[in-house]
């Protein structure tokens, strides 16, 4: 499995080193993320996908970090359309690892992995 570190999240979230106050909030919310992410694709390793991976997961932790407060005026409650397209690249697309490195082809409305020749 990956990892998603607490500083590069502090990083994307453009939250302050030093400030420690929401630490434990978005180590869980790391832990959420990768899990989230594990259930959509179905598998925990990543090879070369693994920076869409990271990203997947910096996307929802803000989404649900910004959104933490109820009465937050957008709530994330359809994910956005990019992590959406990411999950599906990270879901169908080939890998090193994979024995069927092939192909990723839409056929009606829906993807599927199609074995290289």
């Amino acid at each position: 499995m990956f990892n998603v570190y607490l500083q590069e999240v502090k990083d994307w979230l453009k939250v302050e080193a030093d400030e420690t106050t929401d630490d434990d909030l978005l180590r869980s919310l790391i832990s959420a993320a990768k899990e989230y992410l594990y259930d959509a694709v179905g598998r925990r390793e990543y090879g070369r996908q693994t920076e869409q991976a990271k990203l997947v997961c910096r996307y929802l932790i803000q989404g649900w970090y910004d959104d933490r407060d109820y009465h937050n005026r957008s709530p994330m409650t359809v994910r956005k359309p990019v992590i959406t397209s990411l999950i599906n690249q990270i879901k169908y697309g080939a890998d090193e690892s994979d024995k069927t490195f092939g192909a990723i082809e839409q056929a009606s409305g829906t993807l599927r992995k199609r074995a290289s020749r």
